[in-house]
């Protein structure tokens, strides 16, 4: 993993001055996957005028990084509608904790996106 990755992972922040339309992305409800996917290029092309070297790949692996030590992640993956529920469920978990961070779960809540999404890509 290169230094930008563990970055975002450890204390850094993926907010950018995009980051009220990125948040309207990620609280669409998903109709398939076609959707889904360029939802995913979206949200990577804002970051990237931040954060040239930020990939789909990398979010996801931060998400990993974080909840390495969770043997179950209590989320559905599997077809669209278990991505939106839980997106939502995982959304309303960090908005219930987002005190905690220093950008209020933003950038828990993009990694969170990724991984969900990620066999939709």
């Amino acid at each position: 993993m290169d230094n930008n990755t563990l970055q975002f992972t450890f204390g850094e922040s993926l907010v950018n001055n995009h980051f009220e339309e990125i948040l309207d992305i990620i609280g669409m409800k998903l109709k398939n996957k076609k959707q889904l996917i360029k939802n995913k290029n979206k949200i990577i092309s804002l970051l990237n005028e931040t954060f040239p070297s930020i990939t789909a790949e990398k979010l996801v692996n931060g998400f990993n990084i974080i909840y390495s030590e969770i043997q179950d992640v209590p989320f559905k993956y599997d077809t669209i509608k278990d991505v939106n529920n839980s997106i939502n469920r995982y959304s309303q978990f960090i908005l219930s904790i987002n005190n905690q961070f220093k950008d209020h779960g933003y950038t828990m809540l993009l990694f969170g996106y990724f991984w969900l999404t990620r066999n939709f890509s």
